[in-house]
């Protein structure tokens, strides 16, 4: 059995993180190859393990059989083109949505001055977005007596009768949550759906309101909401994505935390992913050989 590994970390990170974690505990059927090497190596793969799959690499992996995705987003992904070759997509979604969620209480309890019961009672939290990462952050949240205004693209009806939520709706009813919300976190995939869906929403946000972005960075106007909470009128910002031509040296203050794009990772986020793929490698080739 022939595993073949290539991640694209994120574009701010300063070195691949996850391939050298993985490496540290690899199998002796693991293959790094270079990108120039990748298509060669494809041939005879039966495990890829990938964030990035394009519809020629697909032509050419002619015994793909498995494909293990470390990451939560599939953007990147021919995943209809795969599942139509009957590969078994194995996805990574507890792993980071953990990491995730504990980056966002974390660093809300930054900005709260390590009061976070005091500071999230009572408050409204909007979350736009109700996928894995969106019910994660509800459930670590819900101890701290927030209401939750949710909006979430399909199955509204079914989501509100399973969860104790004060308001569900879908992406027509986003400009109600942002106005209604003391606290923002946009856990939305960029799609052609969410591109710049929340770009020109800034000034519907409550003085005082909080902004995290989870998620990806085009859907939101960072630079107007840092702008505002350098000038007071919003109460902070968590931004885990953010446009590369913004100037972080303007912005450095207690309630303004910008990162790298390195939720996913946080805390022992990287050494759970590396224990997950090797998990599901080892997995797989038991199968094989049973």
């Amino acid at each position: 059995m022939k595993v073949v590994i290539r991640i694209f970390p994120p574009p701010r990170w300063k070195k691949n993180y996850l391939e050298n974690y993985i490496k540290k505990h690899k199998l002796p059927c693991m293959v790094f190859p270079s990108q120039a090497k990748f298509k060669a190596e494809l041939k005879d793969t039966d495990v890829l393990v990938s964030n990035k799959l394009t519809t020629s690499e697909l032509k050419l992996a002619k015994n793909l059989k498995f494909l293990i995705i470390p990451t939560s987003g599939t953007e990147n992904i021919v995943l209809h083109e795969a599942l139509s070759k009957n590969i078994k997509i194995i996805q990574n979604k507890d792993v980071m949505a953990k990491a995730v969620a504990r980056y966002a209480l974390d660093n809300l309890r930054k900005i709260s001055n390590n009061k976070l019961g005091l500071f999230l009672k009572d408050k409204v939290v909007g979350i736009l977005g109700f996928g894995h990462l969106g019910k994660f952050l509800f459930n670590a949240l819900l101890p701290h007596g927030c209401k939750f205004l949710i909006i979430k693209k399909t199955n509204i009806n079914g989501t509100n009768k399973k969860y104790s939520l004060d308001f569900v709706g879908g992406l027509n009813k986003i400009n109600y949550v942002i106005k209604n919300s003391d606290i923002i976190i946009n856990t939305l995939p960029l799609s052609k759906e969410t591109k710049g869906l929340l770009k020109n929403k800034t000034s519907l946000l409550k003085e005082g309101a909080v902004i995290l972005n989870l998620s990806r960075k085009g859907i939101l106007s960072e630079k107007r909401i840092l702008e505002k909470v350098k000038k007071g009128i919003l109460g902070g910002a968590i931004l885990d994505v953010y446009s590369r031509s913004i100037d972080e040296s303007r912005y450095k203050q207690k309630n303004i935390i910008m990162t790298p794009h390195i939720a996913g990772i946080y805390g022992n986020g990287i050494i759970n992913i590396t224990k997950f793929i090797i998990k599901e490698v080892k997995k797989i080739r038991h199968s094989l050989v049973h």
